[in-house]
């Protein structure tokens, strides 16, 4: 089972892969004009996608910078998927930064919004690399 401030980092790997996928059905639609109001639709989402990735990235910079080194969080953030996202100190820290019950809070968010990513990823079809996989890739 992920700890809350991996799946934090596995949020942030996911928001690209959605990116991806939406700049793929965009551009796969594009030559139907009967469904115009699809990729218009699908404009609307990459940039929802954006905003919420935005807004995301800044709490979590904004939370882990009070106890985190600008280097270290750059680290972090640069590498969603990476081993510094496991460490058992950082999540002991942000467990003690925010108090027993806040870090639930906290975990419990990034889990719906990790199971939120990860069903929009599904219904899309599409791999790590934001291609359509057309099932094949499951």
């Amino acid at each position: 089972m992920l700890t809350g401030i991996e799946t934090a980092g596995l949020i942030l790997a996911i928001f690209p892969i959605l990116v991806a996928a939406l700049e793929h059905y965009k551009a796969g639609l594009e030559p139907i004009q009967t469904f115009s109001h699809y990729k218009l639709r699908l404009v609307e989402l990459n940039g929802d996608l954006a905003f919420h990735r935005g807004k995301f990235l800044q709490s979590l910079t904004l939370l882990l910078e009070r106890f985190i080194q600008p280097k270290a969080l750059g680290a972090l953030l640069c590498d969603p998927l990476g081993r510094l996202w496991k460490d058992q100190d950082l999540e002991a820290r942000l467990s003690k930064c925010l108090g027993s019950f806040d870090f639930s809070v906290f975990v419990d968010i990034v889990t719906g919004f990790k199971s939120t990513l990860e069903e929009l990823i599904k219904k899309l079809d599409v791999d790590q690399d934001g291609k359509v996989c057309n099932s094949t890739c499951h």
